[in-house]
């Protein structure tokens, strides 16, 4: 596997964290976190909102908290329905960039020339 396609933790500022969740439900906060774990996982490929309410409903979440959660996070649902967290995006293109850069360094350092293949 290319270095670019190990995806590397995602940055988790607190203070943003706190304010973005502030008005949030304790069990709207869970389930984001979750959301975003997925999303990261999946390269950035966006749950729809059917899949996420089998996520929330497995996690021991009701039909009603799943209501709540779904109103609560009105603003990453997307028109075409599914929950985009557009941040990730640029969290991801981050991290593969870094990870090239870093790749790179290291190729010149040893003297590679190609880039590693990691099994």
């Amino acid at each position: 596997m290319k270095l670019e396609n190990k995806l590397p933790y995602i940055k988790f500022h607190t203070n943003d964290w706190l304010t973005i969740t502030r008005n949030l439900s304790l069990i709207t906060r869970g389930f984001l976190i979750d959301l975003i774990s997925i999303t990261w996982s999946r390269r950035c490929v966006w749950i729809k909102l059917d899949e996420a309410k089998e996520i929330a409903l497995r996690a021991g979440a009701t039909i009603k908290q799943y209501q709540k959660i779904e109103k609560e996070l009105f603003k990453y649902k997307t028109a075409s329905g599914e929950f985009k967290i557009t941040i990730l995006e640029e969290m991801m293109n981050d991290a593969i960039n870094l990870s090239k850069e870093r790749s790179r360094a290291a190729n010149k350092r040893w003297g590679n020339t190609e880039e590693p293949d990691m099994h």
